[in-house]
């Protein structure tokens, strides 16, 4: 079996972290990786230190700094760079930020990606 990389990308949306870390924390034991900036560290709270919770402040690399700001160029960098340096050969499991969970949905994408599905969704 794979190792499963489960991530969301907030950078701008520090404010949703919150609710959304929150929801997801509650019916989730898996660690989750977020890429994000300073700023949006400091407006999701306390909730960010969670030991579940992955850190991955981009603030410092210009690259992503540009790219957001036109828009979704960022996210797209975000997950080029998860697929092509932080989770080659994992399944890759990814949460829009401004989700809010009411039970676990990661035991059944895992499942399936585990019986060989490619593309699996809740």
């Amino acid at each position: 079996m794979r190792q499963n990389f489960i991530f969301t990308e907030a950078f701008g949306c520090g404010k949703l972290l919150g609710p959304f870390l929150e929801s997801y924390l509650k019916h989730h034991n898996w660690p989750i990786h977020v890429i994000l900036s300073t700023k949006d560290i400091e407006e999701a709270g306390e909730i960010i230190n969670d030991k579940r919770v992955i850190v991955i402040d981009v603030s410092n690399e210009p690259e992503f700094t540009e790219q957001w700001a036109m828009g979704h160029e960022g996210t797209v960098l975000a997950f080029a760079t998860v697929f092509k340096k932080m989770a080659a050969g994992q399944n890759v499991i990814h949460f829009d930020a401004d989700v809010i969970f009411k039970d676990d949905c990661v035991n059944d994408i895992i499942k399936y990606l585990n019986e060989g599905y490619d593309l699996v969704g809740p």
